[in-house]
């Protein structure tokens, strides 16, 4: 079996996200945002496998060609809330609500649902 890094990988991805983005009508900003991410993700690849080389270990071998862009993958996912704006998040959703009752039981505040 052939594995590939992900700068040989990111042309086909590149090709497929713009074939996706334009056949579903997506702006130029998340284009942009898209191939910014496969640049990025490429470098944190690159990262992976010269930390794991420095560590010792055999990057060319069998069980590990993919593990640096698993490691790139998973880092991007787990720090993709950096990005996000509360707007994003919450959509609009925010709204007024006027002050339900409350209690003051000594210096405590009790909210009733």
């Amino acid at each position: 079996m052939k594995y590939h890094h992900a700068s040989e990988i990111n042309s086909v991805a590149g090709d497929y996200l713009n074939v996706h983005i334009e056949s579903n009508g997506l702006d130029r900003e998340d284009e942009s945002r898209d191939a910014a991410d496969a640049n990025k993700l490429s470098s944190i690849e690159k990262a992976y496998t010269t930390m794991l080389s420095e560590l010792g270990e055999d990057v060319d071998r069998e069980g590990l060609l993919r593990t640096p862009l698993r490691a790139a993958k998973a880092m991007q996912f787990l720090t993709n809330g950096y990005k996000e704006t509360t707007q994003d998040i919450l959509n609009d959703a925010i709204f007024d609500e006027p002050q339900r009752d409350s209690d003051c039981q000594g210096h405590r505040f009790v909210l009733s649902l």
